[in-house]
């Protein structure tokens, strides 16, 4: 078969006259390779361009082209499924004479996966005109070819063949200027020597296929991923009842393009809007190339609506655009504020009352300031958008200066060296919800971002933020490895995503950059703005407790996270310091580190988890500790269990709540939460424990305890009626008998608490 195809073109030439052979380069490339679709089918369409690097007029020729059979089928050719077309601005379709010059048109399959092109010279050399081919690729011809398989790469490319002559069919024009026709016998063309295929510019580009919505359905099909969408109708999510995938977006002048609650725009790469483009408050817009821009000729707008907001409620909020002021956004609002890092120096008081807990209250107040001007995109700021002291409500805030946030916003987390732990307040960037693990992940300085949500009036009596002295137990947070943390006073418990506009704050331990990413970005939900609900990005078994105090309105909650790969240490991608709140509950660990998250390993029921207990009410009151949430295919098959070391009670959790009354202080060493029943595993052993006595009662100096079977110890407590500790003595090496010296206390009746290595016994004593 390649004899024949080149006989065809060797034929004609030799018939005609003698042909001699030119050294010079001809160079075959593609450009604007794109998918086309009839209603019907879907085509490939590539322009084949030629450059020489000698000057020359086109004569006949011929060349050749493979192709992907999984994407076209086998012999398109005897299949019907190639045309070969000549533009009018094309070589071989419009010359200075006619579109004929080049007037004979042949395409043929040579093999399955290959197919070639022939045409003939008409006219002389001298009538065609000029040089036409030069060193500037020059379009020769247009090819298109339908798909069987648009999904598939069409990996066209110039055959290169293994021998040169059969390849090269290019030759210069013959015939003289004045011959009407190709005067081929008298003034031959001359075959041009060297042939160099290149497949450069075959490859589809981004957004091959194109669709245009034109107010009432799509042209071209609803776009995708690989689709180029043209918006030239009004759109809106809500009413057309989808969203929208593209591969890059356009918004034609006079249209809008409105993304309604619950609904996204994804593009891969840039988005242009010479129209309307209206996010409202909920809807999406992500990018996902890093790269991507957004060009706003026309009007962008991204709303975002507030909670019920009282006449002092604030919210932490951070700007979707790039050139958004606060006078622009927050016109209205009374308040907007900027947090200076390096003016941050923690409350004494707090740092006094809760020495192992997260303190973010500055000790004068004047880490926040007056915010004027642009809203540096990925900073947060503190937002009363109230108008007056008065009016209270929902507010619309349309954010519209600049264009949407896209690829790459830099942070820099700034330490002011005074203390560890150094607060930064940013915020997300985009239009669209981030994924919190995926920043987290990017950032490795950051395991815990925290949420700073109105829920309490402030109190001036309250050592805290600002002179309004707002509450610590206002703060939500989430940690990377175990999940999200709420607020001591309430609200929702944060997740795994969190909500365009939301603002954040972290604490830097050094200085760094915190970097956001298209990455992060996620099409859903974005419907967590301010407060927040938890999404379980993984499987986990967790359980969150309750403290509380009705007295007061005063609590706190803990979450304890059972995941493969957490240890019983300290780890801060799994851990987080509690918060020093009026009320608070944590877990310890062996290294006294107070926690309000705990990563632990992957769960059992013989594990054990010790709780401490911090008031700063100082008279006596009532508590109660309950389960907030369970969740996890292990843990929620289990009974909950807490003891209460200092009364020696068990509480089955999952069947009730426990209360007991405290005064102010700390109880670091109060209560174990279990997840087995140590009643029912210890009766053997308890019945031990009653042979342990404690005379003489009443005593005088010292109390004397015997240990008649030399049980394995581990202290005495002796604790007054008002539950505090009076004196701590080590059993450790006791065995049979212990003296204990009371000399000191005053006479009255106190309660002595035994603790073995897996329970503890209660004695009465009275000293005279």
């Amino acid at each position: 078969m390649k004899t024949i195809h080149k006989s065809l073109i060797l034929i004609v030439m030799l018939v005609l006259s003698s042909t001699s052979l030119l050294a010079q380069n001809i160079t075959l490339s593609f450009e604007n390779s794109q998918i086309t679709n009839d209603g019907f089918n879907d085509f490939y369409e590539v322009d084949v361009l030629i450059a020489s690097d000698a000057d020359y007029i086109q004569g006949s020729g011929q060349f050749f082209l493979d192709y992907n059979t999984l994407a076209f089928g086998e012999n398109v050719q005897a299949a019907g499924a190639i045309t070969y077309e000549r533009p009018l601005t094309s070589i071989l379709g419009s010359q200075t004479v006619s579109v004929d010059n080049y007037n004979s048109f042949v395409v043929n399959d040579n093999i399955t996966s290959r197919v070639s092109f022939l045409w003939q010279q008409f006219w002389s050399s001298g009538a065609i005109g000029t040089n036409n081919i030069t060193a500037t690729p020059t379009l020769l011809v247009h090819v298109k070819i339908q798909f069987i398989d648009s999904s598939q790469d069409p990996m066209v490319c110039f055959d290169a063949d293994s021998n040169p002559a059969f390849n090269d069919q290019f030759f210069t024009a013959c015939g003289p200027a004045t011959f009407a026709g190709a005067d081929c016998f008298t003034n031959p063309g001359i075959q041009i020597l060297d042939y160099l295929p290149n497949c450069a510019g075959s490859a589809l580009p981004n957004c091959a296929l194109t669709t245009t919505w034109d107010g009432a359905s799509w042209d071209n099909g609803a776009p995708d991923s690989t689709t180029m969408a043209i918006i030239n109708g009004n759109y809106n999510t809500a009413t057309v009842g989808a969203s929208i995938d593209a591969c890059e977006l356009t918004v034609n002048t006079g249209f809008a393009l409105i993304i309604g609650d619950g609904g996204y725009l994804s593009v891969q790469g840039d988005i242009t809007v010479e129209g309307t483009l209206d996010v409202q408050h909920q809807g999406s817009v992500v990018q996902v190339d890093d790269t991507a821009t957004v060009t706003n000729n026309g009007s962008i707008t991204v709303r975002k609506t507030t909670p019920f907001l009282e006449t002092k409620d604030f919210m932490i909020m951070g700007s979707p655009m790039t050139m958004e002021t606060r006078e622009g956004v927050y016109g209205a609002g009374r308040l907007v504020l900027r947090h200076i890092t390096a003016n941050f120096d923690p409350h004494p008081d707090i740092a006094a009352a809760s020495p192992g807990a997260e303190n973010f209250a500055d000790a004068t107040g004047n880490d926040w300031t007056i915010q004027t001007g642009l809203l540096n995109p990925g900073e947060g700021y503190f937002v009363r958008p109230q108008p007056d002291r008065v009016t209270t409500g929902t507010f619309d805030l349309d954010y519209t200066l600049g264009t949407l946030n896209s690829g790459t916003i830099s942070y820099n987390v700034e330490f002011n060296g005074t203390q560890i732990g150094s607060p930064n307040i940013l915020g997300n960037p985009y239009p669209s919800a981030i994924d919190t693990d995926a920043f987290m992940a990017a950032n490795t300085m950051i395991d815990v971002v925290y949420f700073w949500e109105h829920l309490t009036a402030p109190s001036p009596t309250y050592p805290g933020f600002l002179p309004n002295n707002f509450d610590m137990g206002d703060i939500s947070s989430y940690s990377a490895g175990s999940g999200g943390l709420a607020a001591a006073n309430g609200g929702a418990t944060p997740g795994q995503f969190m909500a365009s506009g939301q603002g954040f704050g972290i604490k830097a331990s050094a200085a760094g950059t915190a970097v956001f990413t298209n990455a992060m970005r996620v099409t859903g939900p974005n419907d967590t703005y301010r407060n927040t609900e938890t999404i379980t990005s993984m499987q986990r078994d967790r359980i969150w407790l309750n403290i509380t105090n009705d007295t007061y309105s005063l609590g706190s909650n803990i979450l304890v996270a059972f995941v493969e790969g957490a240890s019983n240490t300290f780890e801060s991608y799994y851990d987080t310091k509690r918060l020093a709140t009026p009320v608070s509950m944590y877990s310890i660990l062996e290294d006294k580190s107070e926690l309000g998250i705990q990563g632990r390993e992957a769960f059992s029921i013989e594990q054990e988890i010790q709780l401490g207990f911090s008031t700063q009410i100082a008279e006596t009151q009532n508590y109660t500790i309950s389960i907030r949430e369970i969740e996890g295919i292990n843990i929620t098959q289990t009974n909950v269990y807490l003891q209460d070391k200092e009364l020696n009670t068990f509480t089955n959790l999952s069947e009730e709540n426990y209360s007991f009354t405290s005064v102010e202080g700390i109880q670091d060493n109060r209560f174990v939460l279990l997840f087995k029943d140590k009643i029912l595993d210890t009766q053997e052993f308890e019945s031990s424990l009653s042979t342990i006595t404690v005379y003489p009662v009443p005593a005088t100096n010292t109390i004397t305890l015997s240990n008649p079977q030399s049980l394995e110890l581990k202290k005495a407590t002796i604790f007054d009626l008002q539950g505090r500790v009076v004196i701590e003595v080590n059993l450790s090496e006791t065995i049979t008998e212990k003296t204990i010296d009371i000399s000191g206390l005053n006479s009255a009746m106190y309660l002595l608490v035994i603790e073995t290595t897996n329970s503890s016994i209660t004695k009465r004593i009275i000293k005279k």
